[in-house]
C-alpha cells in the first residue's frame, strides 16, 4: 500500500512513451494490493490526477509493471492484453452537480488469470 507522487514526462526521443522524470507534469497515485502470489498481484488503484499512461507509468517506475504491458514491462503471457480494468468511477454530473457512479464487472479473461494464480475477485 503506498502513495506514488512523481512527475510523469513524455520520454526523450518518444511521442507515445512516458517516463518518471524531472520537469514532468505533478502525477499522484494511490495503490493498495489486495491478494497475490510470488508472480502476480491483483492492486487497487487510485489517481488523483490524470496523465496519459499514469497508472502503467507509476506502477512500472515502482518495479512492478502492469500484466501484458509490453510498453513498460515485459510479456510474461498472464494475459493478450494490458492487465488493467476499471471497476468503478465517480465524478460530478456537469449540469445538475450529482454525484454519478459508474461500475463495470472484471472482465472474464481477467478473472481466468487471477483465478490460475489462485485470487479470487469478489468486488468491491
Amino acid at each position: 500500500e503506498g502513495i506514488i507522487e512523481q512527475p510523469i514526462r513524455v520520454k526523450e526521443g518518444c511521442c507515445i512513451t512516458r517516463e518518471v522524470g524531472e520537469g514532468g507534469k505533478y502525477s499522484l497515485t494511490r495503490w493498495k494490493a489486495l491478494a497475490g502470489d510470488e508472480k502476480v498481484t491483483l492492486v487497487r488503484v487510485k489517481i488523483e490526477t490524470g496523465r496519459t499512461h499514469q497508472i502503467r507509468v507509476h506502477m512500472a517506475w515502482l518495479g512492478h509493471p502492469l500484466a501484458g504491458d509490453t510498453m513498460y514491462g515485459t510479456d510474461e503471457a498472464e494475459m493478450a492484453r494490458h492487465g488493467l480494468h476499471c471497476d468503478s468511477m465517480d465524478f460530478e454530473h456537469p449540469m445538475t452537480g450529482e454525484l454519478v457512479r459508474l461500475t463495470s464487472p472484471l472482465p472474464q479473461d481477467m478473472r481466468e488469470a487471477l483465478e490460475r494464480h489462485g485470487i479470487f475477485y469478489t468486488g468491491g
